[in-house]
């Protein structure tokens, strides 16, 4: 190597194997130290196979490069030798990779599963847009002195919906490592990887390969027909769960396995939170925790096997579809006249789509954390939180999860701490609205003299199974003296409408009229209610500057407007004694 490429001043060889270099050098534009990975090929290697190696080479830096994910290197760009080879420009990592780590014997549970999560995240991010790494090992995870992981060696990922270089019939990877199809020399797809992230954790839990042996072709009879010991052979600390998760990783038959790296995730997490029985961390940090709540949906809930017989008569009022009349939305909320509020947060699979550099599921949680933080700050009265919201938060899929176990206030949602949302499976909204209508059935008797409740729906697809709306219009005919229930929706689209959003902060929002782009924003539009003024001019103060004609229907195609749709959730007159 030179002791200069364009703006690298080279330092010294920091790592090289069997086709490839790795230098440390110096970026003198930048001022900063960056990895260049060199494609070094012997004399002997000519022709095909030499264009070949060099494709590959080549694909690396674009695979890796449309990445941008904090569990993935980076790649700054490409550089060309003086010989005309390509060269790629990373940055550089200071720390251990995996199989460092490993060689001195199994890991610690906890450090393991820390690795593990990382991992998930970084496969789903790449799998979101369409790279499937096919050669996940412990050499190509690179743990930081931080304790991060970055996954790194792209060279046989797939893009898929491209065409590839390896025909079918053609073994490329890592043998102890690749799943069945892959060995087969099959078409693989995003569950090759799912396979060897499974490896990894048998691997780091245990310090043994499952499929070690003393020759390849043993190896790759392993991997294609034997079931591996179990895990406490090695070991006799180890959670019964992780087997489980093991086992179907590992499935011979890909159908079988997780269908996506957060799901792996979630059954990893729900595991540790069902056994441990722990409480969630007092703070407003994530928690590794799993939303794996029972699903509540259940039909058997009436309005007469809810509603006291005593409290019945009083609220009539309250309930009857043509006796109420809309409030002016001026009840404050206090602790004694907590305002309820519902969320219901779709958490189907196409949530581990990019929002910008984060996945849609990270946006809203984060988005979610800043609401509630902004509540607390709206409840906090002399050093002490009070009560002033009341919290349900629902995340559903095929089914709905009661995050919380129940309505709960706000001074708990801090002691409790925000849990961490695993995307699933379909978008059952209509299951959704239902599980909301009967926590209203259940609630509104007790918020007489309290501020209307809201329920702030999140999605970023049209429904599955039932129509939801029909549900929303028995929603919006309850309420209480303050007004009828206001329904918000947060709509995650690239196609809310023609014209993007450039700042949220003069933006005028949606209203009756306005033009939307898809079937499914104009049907969200009419489950939509329409923004009470002093919701508005609460939101004004923040400011914003929506129209006094505005409803609550809201666009997310950015974090700043997801931001504002949660803001809106929070915006309930609040007592200041």
């Amino acid at each position: 190597m030179n002791e200069r490429i364009g703006r690298y001043r080279i330092l010294n060889e920091i790592g090289r194997g069997a086709m490839g270099c790795v230098w440390l050098a110096f970026d003198e534009v930048i001022q900063r130290n960056v990895a260049i990975k060199e494609l070094v090929l012997d004399q002997g290697v000519k022709g095909e196979k030499r264009k070949e190696a060099i494709e590959r080479f080549k694909r690396e830096a674009q695979a890796a490069g449309s990445l941008s994910h904090p569990n993935i290197v980076v790649i700054y760009g490409v550089e060309e030798s003086e010989e005309g080879m390509p060269l790629i420009v990373m940055e550089y990592l200071e720390g251990m990779t995996l199989s460092d780590m490993i060689r001195s014997g199994p890991l610690r549970v906890g450090r393991a599963m820390n690795i593990c999560y990382q991992l998930c995240d970084a496969l789903a991010y790449a799998h979101s847009r369409g790279v499937v790494h096919r050669d996940v090992k412990p050499d190509n995870l690179f743990i930081l002195q931080d304790g991060r992981l970055k996954m790194t060696d792209f060279g046989i990922a797939r893009v898929m919906g491209k065409s590839t270089m390896t025909s079918i019939g053609t073994i490329i990877g890592t043998p102890g490592y690749m799943s069945p199809e892959q060995i087969r020399g099959d078409d693989v797809d995003w569950r090759t990887d799912i396979f060897s992230s499974g490896v990894l954790m048998y691997e780091m839990l245990t310090g043994v390969n499952p499929f070690d042996a003393d020759t390849l072709d043993s190896i790759i009879y392993k991997v294609v027909h034997e079931t591996p010991p179990p895990m406490d052979k090695y070991r006799s600390d180890l959670p019964p769960h992780l087997q489980l998760v093991f086992d179907r990783a590992c499935a011979k038959n890909r159908q079988i396995r997780f269908q996506n790296a957060l799901e792996m995730k979630r059954d990893i997490e729900a595991g540790f939170m069902m056994s441990a029985k722990r409480k969630p961390a007092a703070s407003l940090q994530y928690s590794q925790q799993a939303v794996n709540a029972p699903p509540i949906f259940d039909r058997s809930v009436s309005r007469e096997s809810v509603i006291p017989k005593e409290e019945k008569a009083k609220s009539l009022k309250s309930w009857g579809k043509e006796e109420l009349k809309p409030g002016g939305y001026q009840k404050l909320a206090s602790s004694e006249t907590p305002a309820l509020i519902i969320y219901l947060i779709d958490i189907s699979a196409s949530m581990v789509q990019p929002l910008g550099a984060k996945l849609r599921i990270e946006v809203v949680t984060e988005c979610l954390e800043l609401t509630f933080r902004q509540m607390i700050f709206r409840s906090t009265k002399g050093g002490s939180v009070l009560p002033r919201y009341r919290i349900a938060l629902l995340a559903y899929s095929d089914q709905v999860y009661d995050v919380y176990g129940g309505v709960v206030g706000i001074d708990e949602v801090l002691e409790r701490g925000i849990p961490r949302l695993t995307p699933m499976f379909t978008t059952e909204t209509a299951k959704a609205f239902e599980v909301a209508e009967q926590i209203l059935l259940q609630e509104l008797p007790k918020l007489d003299n309290s501020p209307a409740p809201l329920i702030c729906h999140l999605t970023d697809g049209e429904y599955t199974g039932g129509d939801p709306e029909p549900i929303v219009r028995r929603i919006m005919d309850m309420g209480n003296d303050d007004g009828k229930v206001l329904v918000e929706n947060i709509y995650i689209s690239d196609n809310f409408t023609d014209e993007k959003v450039e700042n949220t902060k003069t933006w005028r929002g949606v209203d009756r009229n306005s033009v939307l782009s898809t079937k499914y924003a104009n049907k969200l539009k009419s489950m939509s209610s329409d923004i009470p003024e002093s919701y508005r001019l609460i939101m004004m103060e923040h400011g914003f500057n929506l129209k006094q004609n505005a409803i609550m229907l809201f666009p997310g195609e950015t974090a700043d407007l997801l931001a504002m749709g949660f803001q809106m959730s929070a915006a309930t007159p609040i007592s200041t004694s």
